[in-house]
């Protein structure tokens, strides 16, 4: 038996070693580029708290203040890190990135492998879905863009934290339960759109088969959900309203929400003329006729996925998928430059290449 594991733990490694040098191979392009000077790398990771070092007065001032609207502490002491090691050579800012992704897609794996309950099929489904979310075009920002380091930081520990969630459940250790709350909390501090983690536990307590109209299951997600509000009212106090996202009606906001659902999924079935910027189609006032399409498309899409409600991996996926683009739909006013942006789709994309993995396999 410990010959066995042996091997099955060397295939595991060595399929993941394969994994990283696909994933060095295809973002190799990237060592070669430099900060972008024009963007926002000017700004977010070169600046005066990257610079101070891990002093004790700018720690403090990195986890109380924010900088131009953007609260992200952890992501800071990752340039802080890179910077008191490096200063500002981004071969390693870059190469960094490429190692948190690798870190995400790795949980991925044992998050889609531990749900499916560890079967053969699962490890293929698990193993194919963390191929496509490595090499996925629709990543190319989150990884090769420095400033957007936080989008695979949050989402490392975000995954961490629904992995710890999900081994707690099944052997009620409350050392898991803890630790996932402490990943809850560090995938907080490094992007907001980490605050739908409370729905993600709550949609995996589906998909295992609990109980939800459970009280304790209620009690034991009342700290995630305190959390949860408490740095999104934190984040919304840092940044405020901007006219951009104030400017369109409910009616408006709900159109552009629609016809961003629908663009994610283009993207994420088909990712082709991607961009670094995809500004609002049109500016405040009337609205073409054509985006009332949308919401049609939206609802017929809702509509067919309701009439498999009993397929529980269709749901979950489909779920999976809308719940981490909650944040990025305007439907409720934010302060958003672009109507889509690749980079959040990093972490939805997961639930639709499951979704195709699964089919596939």
């Amino acid at each position: 038996m410990k010959k066995l594991n042996n091997i099955v733990n060397f295939k595991f490694l060595l399929g993941f070693l394969l994994l990283y040098g696909l994933v060095a191979f295809c973002y190799s392009p990237v060592f070669s580029n430099g900060f972008l000077d024009s963007w926002d790398d000017q700004w977010m990771v070169m600046n005066v708290f990257t610079e101070s070092g891990f002093r004790m007065e700018n720690l403090i001032a990195v986890f109380t203040q924010s900088y131009k609207g953007q609260y992200s502490p952890l992501v800071e002491l990752n340039y802080m890190a890179l910077y008191g090691l490096f200063g500002y050579d981004p071969f390693w800012f870059h190469l960094m990135s490429i190692v948190w992704h690798c870190g995400c897609a790795t949980l991925l794996f044992f998050l889609i492998f531990r749900l499916l309950e560890m079967s053969r099929r699962s490890l293929w489904v698990a193993a194919l879905t963390t191929f496509l979310f490595a090499i996925h075009p629709v990543n190319v920002e989150s990884i090769a863009w420095i400033s957007a380091v936080k989008v695979p930081m949050y989402v490392f520990f975000y995954l961490s934290a629904l992995l710890l969630y999900l081994r707690y459940v099944r052997s009620q250790k409350l050392g898991c339960y803890i630790a996932a709350l402490c990943c809850f909390v560090c995938s907080c501090l490094s992007k907001e759109q980490a605050f739908v983690l409370p729905l993600s536990l709550l949609l995996v307590d589906w998909f295992i088969g609990r109980n939800l109209k459970s009280s304790d299951l209620w009690i034991e997600k009342m700290p995630f959900f305190i959390l949860s509000a408490g740095f999104a009212l934190l984040t919304l106090d840092l940044q405020g309203p901007r006219s951009e996202a104030v400017s369109y009606t409910a009616v408006q906001r709900l159109l552009f929400g629609c016809y961003s659902l629908f663009e994610y999924l283009t993207k994420s079935l088909l990712p082709i003329n991607l961009n670094y910027l995809y500004p609002f189609p049109i500016l405040p006032g009337g609205i073409p006729v054509r985006f009332y399409i949308y919401p049609v498309l939206v609802t017929g899409l809702f509509g067919v996925l309701y009439s498999f409600r009993k397929k529980r991996l269709l749901m979950f996926g489909s779920l999976f998928f809308v719940i981490h683009l909650l944040l990025s739909l305007h439907v409720v006013a934010m302060p958003r430059l672009g109507i889509v942006a690749d980079r959040y789709l990093y972490l939805s994309l997961s639930g639709i290449l499951l979704l195709v993995s699964y089919k596939i396999i």
